[in-house]
């Protein structure tokens, strides 16, 4: 039986700009930081590894100012669940700004999988993709190079969410008992840019910055054509994990409480 635990990985501070693009400049938000322990029959994953402001750049720490406690270190989450590092044998993040991989280096044990445009991207990025750093994700894994959309396991699919970078994946998992769980990642930082709102538009609403704002659309519109699909087929509730929404994260189950 598949069982996935959400780990409460803190939070940071940043401009509402950033999540909604254009709207709230000044405005400060609150935003969640988490990571994902799927125990499958076929393999151990973890998705998104979180941040570590420990090794974060000085600037990188201005722009998200972090807010965690010892506890909620990827590190020390997994020691309370009993997992150890070495035991995990698929690593994936939705992309490699520092916020979602700054516990990599944990998991040498595991194969890491990446959209090809992404590491590309990482490596050599535009000016103002100022939250990739290398010290991240650059830690020696054993690497699977994506093009697309795949299939992990049975059950756990990578999904091409491109356009708030240039290999974005989101990852949906299916349960037995809880539905499906779509992990957005920044293809949608919070609900407001999913669903739209008034004060954006009724069909959802790019963050900031983007490497391609139309292609973020198109991936928002892929989502959502997921989820329905995925109901349609399953007779399931496709449950949304939004990438730092704080508010949508508080309805969450928790660990050490998992999904299964």
């Amino acid at each position: 039986m598949v069982k996935v635990y959400i780990i409460d990985g803190g939070t940071f501070t940043q401009d509402q700009s950033i999540a909604t693009f254009a709207i709230g400049a000044g405005q400060k938000m609150t935003s969640q930081v988490y990571s994902v322990y799927v125990d499958h029959p076929e393999a151990k994953i973890i998705i998104e590894t979180g941040m570590d402001p420990e090794i974060w750049p000085p600037l990188l720490k201005q722009i998200l100012v972090p807010n965690q406690r010892p506890e909620q270190r990827l590190d020390n989450a997994l020691k309370k669940l009993g997992v150890k590092p070495e035991d995990i044998d698929i690593v994936i993040n939705t992309h490699l700004h520092a916020d979602h991989c700054s516990f990599n280096r944990l998991f040498r044990n595991a194969t890491w999988l990446v959209q090809r445009e992404e590491l590309k991207q990482a490596y050599v990025p535009e000016v103002h993709e100022i939250t990739y750093f290398r010290g991240c994700f650059d830690v020696g894994l054993e690497t699977q190079l994506l093009d697309g959309d795949y299939e992990v396991v049975k059950g756990v699919q990578i999904l091409d969410t491109r356009g708030h970078t240039a290999g974005h994946q989101s990852i949906a998992i299916e349960t037995e008992k809880s539905g499906v769980f779509l992990i957005t990642g920044d293809a949608s930082m919070t609900r407001e840019n999913f669903y739209g709102s008034e004060r954006t538009s009724p069909h959802g609403w790019p963050c900031a910055p983007l490497i391609d704002a139309r292609q973020y659309m198109r991936s928002l519109e892929k989502m959502k054509r997921f989820v329905r699909e995925t109901e349609a087929r399953t007779l399931k509730t496709c449950n949304v994990i939004f990438g730092h929404d704080h508010a949508e994260f508080q309805k969450l189950k928790l660990a050490p409480s998992y999904y299964e």
